[in-house]
């Protein structure tokens, strides 16, 4: 009996340490997709592996050691061309959303503050956005070394220049009367008289001369900056159509969602044609809010004029006065159940919706999805036209994790079309309107932009934006929603 006793102890031991190990294992492969050792644990030991070394060291040493660490220095906003702030953000009581949404009902999408992804990923949403603004960095120092190649441009454009002045002062005569000279002149006025004639023709020649080489040196010079001209687009295009500079100075990648050069192609993105033919006779934009309750910083309680769908009502009205397009606004209200505050199907219950307004329009070709970002502590406002403007931001689902490739009970037919609205959107906004928009957010999921081709999620600001912030954003998001639809 006792021997039995001992190997049920040796088996209850082995079976415990069998147990522990798959526990390790599993921590670990949960936290390699979740990037908790990459972006949590490494830091955590490497900061503290420093901090050890610089109470061991500093005494030694013949300089102060900086508190602060790598990477805490210029993290900035977009406006500092740092990475975007994640829409993985959740806000408030919001924080405990689910992180991932399928529209069976089985899990649904839903994010905070916009609240479609959940407070889990945040964490690592944040670290990918300072990864993201590294690598904004590299971009910036490629953008800086094009910098270069234009000053070394102009210098030698300045060369040329510098060269047809000196040659116009050779060509000037270098006369010093001495005082036999003179005496020639007081003895001889004739030939002084006809000395002097020969010596204006002479003047008048060069003086002529001089004039042809600056106009040479002119013409060479504008030839110069108009060759330079015509190549900086160039360069800037091809820097774009290499695929890691697009990715990280365009796009913000959400750690969860996959994406490869078949996406994001430059060629691919501006060679999609979304105009539309203009027909004010019927229907032709649809705009919509799947979290209708998201209000800002001075909302009023009860106005729905102070809230994102007053924001979408000014958009619509934008584009039917100024710009006349037929706009639908969908007011309808997808994210309060009985009377609470409910987003776990949100999405689902405006797809829907949505689905049922195109059956009985089929002429709607734009679908846009207006919200409000939740990001905590964070305020993106910018200066447009002189007045204070919210920013925005493109959000494209993928339908595609990084993990397991494409998610297939989400299709989506119109991924490609979708970020070709979002890119040519932010091109041409970066081009007229600086700093209004953050860079084009990409996640794993769906999010109801399946509908038509030129479907768009629109982040406008955060929930510490004011309305009147939220109301001028409107104005130079109609105007370029309008180019990219009736480009000239």
């Amino acid at each position: 009996m006792r021997w039995l006793e001992k190997l049920f102890q040796i088996v209850l031991w082995c079976l415990i340490f069998a147990m522990g190990l798959y526990i390790v294992y599993r921590g670990f492969l949960i936290g390699e997709e979740t990037g908790f050792f990459r972006e949590k644990m490494l830091p955590l030991l490497a900061g503290g592996l420093r901090d050890m070394a610089v109470e061991v060291y500093s005494p030694q040493l013949p300089y102060a050691v900086s508190d602060a660490t790598p990477g805490e220095a210029g993290s900035t906003e977009k406006g500092g061309n740092g990475a975007p702030e994640n829409k993985t953000g959740t806000e408030n009581s919001e924080s405990q959303i689910e992180s991932e949404k399928t529209e069976d009902g089985a899990n649904n999408e839903t994010g905070g503050g916009d609240d479609v992804s959940g407070g889990g990923e945040n964490a690592s949403g944040g670290e990918n956005d300072a990864s993201g603004g590294g690598e904004n960095a590299s971009g910036g120092e490629n953008d800086a070394s094009s910098g270069e190649d234009n000053g070394a441009g102009g210098g030698e454009n300045t060369a040329d220049g510098g060269e047809g002045a000196s040659s116009e002062g050779e060509n000037e005569p270098d006369v010093e009367k001495s005082p036999e000279t003179e005496n020639a002149a007081i003895q001889s006025q004739g030939e002084t008289s006809s000395g002097k004639e020969e010596n204006e023709n002479t003047d008048e020649e060069n003086a002529a001369g001089d004039k042809n080489a600056a106009a040479e040196a002119g013409s060479a010079s504008e030839e110069d900056e108009g060759v330079e001209e015509e190549t900086e687009p160039a360069r800037e295009v091809a820097l774009m159509q290499d695929y890691n500079y697009l990715l990280n100075n365009f796009f913000s990648l959400d750690p969860s969602a996959g994406v490869d050069e078949t996406l994001i192609n430059y060629d691919q993105l501006m060679g999609t044609n979304l105009a539309i033919e203009k027909d004010a006779s019927k229907p032709q934009i649809l705009i919509y809010h799947t979290h209708s309750q998201e209000e800002f910083a001075d909302s009023v309680e009860g106005d729905v004029s102070t809230t994102i769908v007053g924001a979408g009502e000014y958009l619509a009205e934008l584009l039917r006065n100024r710009y006349g397009y037929n706009v639908i606004h969908d007011t309808g209200v997808y994210d309060m159940v009985d009377g609470v505050l409910d987003r776990s199907a949100a999405y689902d219950l405006a797809g829907e919706a949505v689905s049922r307004i195109l059956e009985e329009n089929p002429s709607i070709e734009v679908v846009i999805d207006l919200h409000r970002d939740g990001v905590p502590e964070h305020k993106f406002v910018t200066e447009i036209n002189g007045k204070p403007t919210a920013q925005i931001m493109f959000f494209n689902g993928l339908s595609r994790t990084a993990r397991n490739g494409p998610v297939d009970y989400l299709p989506n037919p119109y991924i490609a079309d979708n970020l070709a609205f979002s890119f040519q959107l932010q091109l041409l906004a970066d081009q007229q309107y600086p700093d209004f928009t953050r860079p084009i957010y990409l996640q794993s999921l769906r999010y109801n932009l399946h509908f038509r081709p030129r479907s768009l999620l629109i982040e406008a600001g955060t929930q510490l934006n004011t309305v009147a912030e939220e109301y001028n954003a409107m104005e130079p998001l109609a105007d370029i929603l309008n180019q990219v639809l009736q480009p000239e």
